[in-house]
Order: C-alpha cells, then sequence, then structure tokens
C-alpha cells in the first residue's frame, strides 16, 4: 500500500502506483512529492482540478508508454492536458497522430474563414456597430457595404449590381458597328495629323481601326456613360468617407479596384472631351486612351462585390486563394510535359514538311490537346505522331484531375465549415433575440 499514491481529479479519486509514474520523472506526474503544493496533508492526497476523464488518457500513457485517443474526445483538449501535465506530443501513437493533428488543423481553417468573412471587408468591429447604430456615417456604411443589416441596404445592392450589370453592357455596344455614326473625314484625319506631326497616328491600312476613329457613338450613349461615371466615382468617395477604418479600406483589393477604375474613366473623359485633337497629336495619347479604356472594362469585377451576399463566392475565393500550391503544382507539372510532347511531336513528324516547322508550334498543339480542346488547326498525319497524340491526352486528363480533386475537396470542407457557422450564429441571435423579448 506504501507504493499507492491517492490522486483526486476534479473530484475523482485515482490509486496509481509511484514506481509508474517515476518511469518519466520529467512529467509533472513525475515530480510530484509530499511537498508539492498539489499535496493535502489533512486528506492525504494530492488535488488537481483538471477533467478526470481525459485523465485516463494521462494514466494509459504511463501504463503502455503511448498516448492513445479516444474517438469521442477532442484533439485539442487531449493536447491541453498533455501540456498541462509536461508530457510530450511525440509520445502520441503513431494510430492517432491523424486524428491528434486534426484539431491544428481545423483550428487553423476555422480562423481563415472568421479572416476572410469577419474582418476583411467589414472594416467595422461589432461592438462599433452595436454603440453607434444611430451614427450616420455608420448607417451609409452600412447601406453600402452590408447587404443584410437592413432592407433598404439590399435593395440598394440589388440597384448597385444591376447599374453595374448595365454599365457593362455599355462596354460591349461601344464594340457593335451598328451603333456607331460617322463622325470625322479620314483624309482630314490623315492631313491634320501630318501637319501636327508629321507622320500618321494610325494604321490607315486597318480597317478596323478606320472604323473606331472615324465613328463615335451616339450622344445618347456618352450622356449615360458619364452618368455611369459620376455615381461610381461619388459612390467611391461617400464609402471612404463613411468608412471607420480609412487605412483598412485602403488595403482592401475591390477598393483598389475601384480606384483605379476611376482614375482610367476620367482619363478617357478628358481624352474624349477633345477627341479630335488627340488622334492626330501623338501616339502616346492614343496609347493612354486604349489602356485607360481597357481598364475601364474591367468593370465587370465590381460584381464580385455580391461576395457579401453569397457566402458560396467568398468560400470560392478563399479556396482558390488556400490552393496557390496545388494550381502552382498542376501549371509546372502542365508545362513540363506540355514541353516533352512539343519536342516528341516535332521529331514524329519531322517527314512532313507542312506539319509543325517548330517545336513552338508544337507546343501550341500540345496545349491545346492536353486540355482537351482540340482546335484542328495542326494534327499529327504519321502513326507515331497519332500514338503521342492519344498519350499526351490522356496525361493531360490526369494531370488536370489530380490538383483540382484536391481544390475540390477543399472546397467542400470550407464551404461545410461556413455553413456551420452561419447556422451556428443564426441560431445564436434567434435566442439571443428572444431571451431579450421575454425580459421585456
Amino acid at each position: 500500500m506504501d507504493n499507492l499514491l491517492e490522486i483526486n481529479i476534479g473530484g475523482t479519486s485515482f490509486l496509481i502506483e509511484k514506481s509508474i509514474l517515476k518511469k518519466y520523472p520529467e512529467t509533472r506526474l513525475g515530480l510530484i512529492n509530499f511537498q508539492s503544493e498539489e499535496y493535502f496533508v489533512e486528506r492525504g492526497f494530492f488535488y488537481f482540478n483538471r477533467n478526470p476523464e481525459l485523465f485516463n488518457i494521462i494514466l494509459d500513457f504511463y501504463r503502455n508508454d503511448t498516448v492513445h485517443l479516444s474517438s469521442s474526445v477532442c484533439s485539442a483538449l487531449v493536447q491541453a492536458e498533455l501540456e498541462f501535465w509536461r508530457i510530450p506530443c511525440l509520445h502520441v501513437a503513431e494510430c492517432c497522430r491523424s486524428r491528434f493533428l486534426n484539431s491544428d488543423n481545423e483550428q487553423e481553417a476555422y480562423r481563415k474563414i472568421h479572416f476572410a468573412f469577419g474582418t476583411t471587408n467589414n472594416h467595422l468591429k461589432e461592438d462599433d456597430t452595436n454603440s453607434n447604430t444611430q451614427c450616420g456615417l455608420q448607417q451609409v456604411w452600412l447601406l453600402c457595404n452590408e447587404p443584410f443589416s437592413s432592407r433598404a441596404a439590399k435593395a440598394y445592392s440589388i440597384v448597385y449590381l444591376l447599374i453595374v450589370l448595365l454599365s457593362v453592357v455599355m462596354t460591349f455596344l461601344f464594340t457593335v458597328h451598328e451603333f456607331r455614326e460617322k463622325a470625322f473625314d479620314l483624309d482630314t484625319l490623315i492631313n491634320e495629323s501630318k501637319l501636327a506631326i508629321g507622320e500618321v497616328t494610325f494604321n490607315v491600312n486597318s480597317s478596323k481601326e478606320v472604323l473606331f476613329i472615324t465613328t463615335r457613338m451616339p450622344n445618347w450613349w456618352y450622356q449615360l456613360d458619364r452618368a455611369f461615371m459620376g455615381y461610381f466615382t461619388i459612390e467611391f468617395i461617400v464609402r471612404f468617407i463613411s468608412c471607420p477604418s480609412k487605412q483598412t479600406f485602403a488595403k482592401c483589393w475591390s477598393n483598389i479596384l475601384d480606384a483605379i477604375l476611376n482614375i482610367s474613366i476620367w482619363i478617357r473623359f478628358g481624352i474624349e472631351l477633345k477627341y479630335e485633337h488627340f488622334l492626330t497629336a501623338s501616339n502616346v495619347i492614343i496609347l493612354v486612351w486604349i489602356l485607360s479604356y481597357s481598364m475601364v472594362s474591367l468593370r465587370i469585377l465590381r460584381f464580385l462585390r455580391v461576395n457579401s451576399q453569397y457566402f458560396e463566392l467568398r468560400v470560392l475565393l478563399l479556396t482558390l486563394k488556400q490552393s496557390i500550391k496545388e494550381l502552382l503544382l498542376l501549371f509546372v507539372s502542365f508545362i513540363l510535359l506540355a514541353t516533352v510532347f512539343a519536342n516528341f511531336i516535332f521529331l514524329s513528324e519531322f517527314e512532313d514538311p507542312t506539319a509543325f516547322p517548330s517545336t513552338f508550334s508544337g507546343l501550341w498543339w500540345s496545349v491545346i490537346t492536353m486540355t482537351t480542346v482540340g482546335y484542328g488547326d495542326t494534327v499529327p498525319k504519321s502513326t507515331p505522331g497519332k500514338v503521342i497524340g492519344g498519350a499526351c491526352a490522356v496525361c493531360g486528363l490526369l494531370v488536370i484531375a489530380m490538383p483540382i480533386t484536391i481544390v475540390a475537396s477543399k472546397f467542400n470542407d470550407n464551404y461545410r465549415k461556413m455553413k456551420d457557422i452561419v447556422k451556428f450564429k443564426q441560431k445564436f441571435s434567434v435566442n439571443k433575440s428572444a431571451n431579450i423579448r421575454s425580459r421585456l
């Protein structure tokens, strides 16, 4: 009996042999003695305020020299217990290590989800929102950025998306020949350009370029485009003024995109005010106009603001961000195989002077074949070439399928976690509201 120690864990007593504990003298239980602060002299036992159910896992370690996890126990709790009892995690059995590490992976995944869905785009802490709901700037911020904060905010988000859609349609209409009207004479523009800088600033042999230079859109198109320009500019300024954290606002990629689009719109507007003069002035001005129009065409990306309303889209963006390594592996593997098959197809069709004049054409063919697009502009004709073509297509399917499966698995996992978070918050908010009403 002298070899037995009574240890009370959270009200439950355990009798343990001293010799078992002394097997690991560097652990907390291996260091206990009758002078320890955990020892109660009047009761005659050691007391630790820990979970008695989890203590069985600790005792099994001293008996079996390994830590095994039960399927009904959270591995995060076991990890906390091991840290408290000073047992190295290296003693976890190999059969349980995947479940032991699963808690860290789960917590890290939830942390990323909370970061992406909670603080990245809101720029507003929950406590500040609840304590200053009557503040005018915060109301404007919620109206513009939080569609679920009120019915007015949801209606505004729908109107915003419709305006974005209409502005994108306007961009497409700009390229339709039937909507354009004759505005300038080609010979006049050529003469003015020669008089101004001594050369023609545009390609007169390109019918498409000549068409866009000598024609303009109807007045209604420009008036509507100016209205969109004013709306997006004012909307950006209002959101910036009403944002509680200007620094966080400036770091958000969607706001940076909005700023670039607004600057591009105003540059294009300035050039179009004296369109005929700039056409004959410098090639640089024309290049700036083309670049600004190209940037304005990216206004379709404003649709990504719907990620505040549809968490499925935000889950997709988060999954792509988490899958950078897999996508990079896909790209590298794809390029390596495409290069190999490009050389193979070039050598297999070497006797045919009309097929695959260089490995660059073979590279184009291998990319099109591996992606199963198959334009048919260049095809192998010999038997070895057809065999290589079949192998190229099969390898393309395998290379693309494996990383995509990993990405899809991550999406399903993130989607499940996000649905759990949303359901939990909804249930909690409903219960909280019910409790408040019952008190009133």
